[in-house]
């Protein structure tokens, strides 16, 4: 494991908890709140 992967583990680590973080918040709101589905 070289120092550039360390450094990209640890971006994308985080990038992608973030957006998965988003889009599962976005998901609940529109489930609990409108009953607005993107898909439709």
């Amino acid at each position: 494991m070289t120092m550039g992967d360390v450094v990209m583990a640890c971006i994308m680590g985080p990038l992608m908890a973030g957006v998965l973080v988003v889009f599962v918040l976005n998901l609940w709101e529109a489930i609990m709140y409108d009953h607005y589905w993107p898909w439709e």
